[in-house]
């Protein structure tokens, strides 16, 4: 409820009711993926993950939205601040 079921990649409503495995189901992508080689610090906490379509998710993979984001005590904070400037990855 806290991203308002709306994907924090290209800004979608999803369908939180519909969980069928079309492009607008729900998914819990990680700001820092947890399978990126350069992610030695965030895990899966709240401060890590995001609601995603799962269109987007599959598209996002184990990238990074800014490099930065390895470095940030919370990265979920920092890619907001980030979307502010750059917009959304899947706009």
């Amino acid at each position: 409820d806290r991203d308002g079921n709306i994907c924090q990649l290209c800004g979608r409503q999803t369908l939180m009711m519909h969980v069928d495995g079309n492009g607008a189901s729900p998914s819990i992508d990680h700001v820092v993926p947890l399978g990126h080689p350069r992610n030695h610090v965030h895990g899966h906490v709240w401060n890590n993950v995001q609601l995603a379509c799962r269109e987007c998710n599959e598209k996002k993979n184990a990238r990074l939205e800014h490099d930065s984001l390895l470095f940030a005590t919370n990265p979920r904070e920092c890619v907001a601040a980030i979307r502010q400037r750059q917009g959304r990855m899947y706009a």
